[in-house]
């Protein structure tokens, strides 16, 4: 029997029909190898090789970074510009208040309900009791501290500059609130001693309950930071306003 030899894998077929059937198909990839066309979807595009995929991927992360970085940058100056704006128009004449912050907070009043808010609950909560029940007696319109939903967390407040010692408006660090802070721990301490000596005379002292007070007045080991941090949040809502709304309302 004669062997049919293939000329494109080397085999050998001994039955004509097999041989038919090899045919095609090895001629096929034969070619294939030899000359290979570009692997294409269902539009007809061409897929990209694994290299080529790596090196796109490679190049859209370099366009991304320095995109992010561009944006960032961009941000940070409209952030900056959107400051600047709003301490304009809040240093316009109609906008100044009667008070400094620091002279606004050393009005704020503390008196035996505080004090015991902080012995049912804490330091922070009885700070944040005497500064609600001063902003509820307070002209709204006339507040040397104010808050914009337009610059999240951030403060403004009318202040002394440290050199010209002229008020003007500014943005609010940690170090004011601290000191509005520190004037209130200590106007609940002077009447905590004043409850603690009427406690005395009127009943049986508890040792144990004045030691755990007094830890309380004294902050019980939280730190100023956490504090303020607490309190800026908390303060924030509670003045914010929509200045877009509010500079409407002057030129309506």
């Amino acid at each position: 029997m004669v062997s049919i030899y293939c000329v494109f894998c080397h085999h050998t077929w001994r039955v004509q029909r097999d041989y038919d059937k090899h045919l095609n198909c090895c001629e096929y990839f034969y070619h294939l190898r030899r000359t290979p066309q570009p692997e294409m979807d269902e539009h007809g595009i061409r897929i990209p090789s694994h290299r080529e995929l790596f090196k796109y991927v490679q190049d859209l992360s370099t366009r991304l970074e320095r995109t992010e970085k561009e944006l960032s940058k961009l941000k940070s100056s409209i952030g900056m510009r959107q400051k600047k704006e709003i301490l304009v128009w809040l240093n316009q004449p109609n906008q100044l208040p009667p008070k400094t912050f620091e002279e606004w907070f050393k009005d704020i009043e503390v008196n035996e309900s505080h004090v015991l808010c902080v012995g049912e609950r804490d330091l922070t909560i009885g700070m944040q009791t005497a500064i609600q029940h001063f902003l509820d007696t307070c002209d709204r319109k006339r507040l040397p501290i104010r808050t914009f939903t337009q610059k999240p967390g951030v403060f403004y407040i009318y202040t002394r500059d440290r050199e010209t010692e002229e008020p003007s408006w500014r943005i609010m660090h940690n170090d004011k609130i601290d000191l509005m802070l520190l004037h209130l721990s200590q106007q609940l301490l002077r009447e905590f001693l004043k409850w603690q000596k009427k406690q005395a005379n009127e009943t049986e002292r508890d040792a144990d309950r004045e030691i755990l007070f007094m830890m309380k007045i004294n902050g019980n080991r939280t730190s100023s930071e956490k504090r303020i941090q607490e309190i800026r949040k908390w303060l924030f809502p509670k003045l914010e306003e929509n200045l877009r709304v509010v500079m409407e309302c002057e030129y309506v």
